[in-house]
């Protein structure tokens, strides 16, 4: 896959560079994200059986919808792309914007092969985002063994925030109990202190908690 907002930016480099030409491809990147907008959102993922059983269907409507409404998009701007090719100096903004877009064609246009898949990875950026903050300020991490560290770390609380979760409220239960586990836990045992499962398990728990109660 490739990420869509990536190659719109080098549209808008060019358009901010004064070449009005690329208002045309920013008009079409701005239907598909619109399109995006408009989908039904994502359930979110789930170990359950069940639950995902109720993702599937909602997938499939997010990529029935996609290649309903943003393939046509898609080829508008196929054509447009063509028709600007021979009047763009390969090494200029525009040129190279077309250029970017027209080489990596098809990785832009796989997300639509599945309801899943989204169409940029700003959520990743954003999310690595703190991190490329921290290492200015931090200049070294200390040692390789800390490196790991860290990045097991900040995935479980990129994890938590993904989920809307206190990762604080995770961590207070996680890291004692992955320590109760002794040396040789078994992958299954590992696996329930993931941040999903371990929402999975809490939201359980709360269900029995207010059967038995009620």
């Amino acid at each position: 896959m490739c990420c869509v907002a990536h190659a719109r930016r080098k549209f808008v480099a060019a358009h901010d560079a004064g070449d009005e030409r690329a208002a045309k491809a920013l008009e079409l990147f701005g239907r598909l994200y619109a399109i995006e907008r408009a989908l039904p959102p994502l359930l979110p993922p789930s170990d359950d059986p069940a639950q995902r059983e109720l993702r599937r269907p909602r997938e499939e409507q997010r990529r029935g919808l996609r290649q309903r409404d943003a393939e046509p998009v898609w080829d508008e701007l196929s054509k447009w792309l063509a028709e600007q090719k021979s009047q763009a100096l390969p090494k200029s903004p525009l040129g190279t914007a077309i250029g970017y877009a027209s080489n990596n064609w098809a990785a832009l246009k796989r997300y639509l092969e599945q309801g899943f898949l989204a169409l940029d990875n700003n959520l990743s950026e954003r999310t690595l985002r703190a991190i490329a903050l921290g290492r200015n300020a931090w200049g070294v991490i200390g040692s390789e063994v800390g490196g790991q560290t860290a990045a097991i770390l900040f995935s479980a609380v990129g994890t938590c925030k993904h989920l809307g979760l206190d990762p604080f409220a995770y961590l207070r239960e996680a890291l004692p109990g992955l320590f109760a586990l002794g040396e040789k836990p078994t992958t299954e045992q590992l696996l329930d202190w993931l941040p999903d499962r371990w929402l999975l398990n809490r939201t359980r728990t709360t269900s029995r908690t207010a059967a038995t109660a009620g």
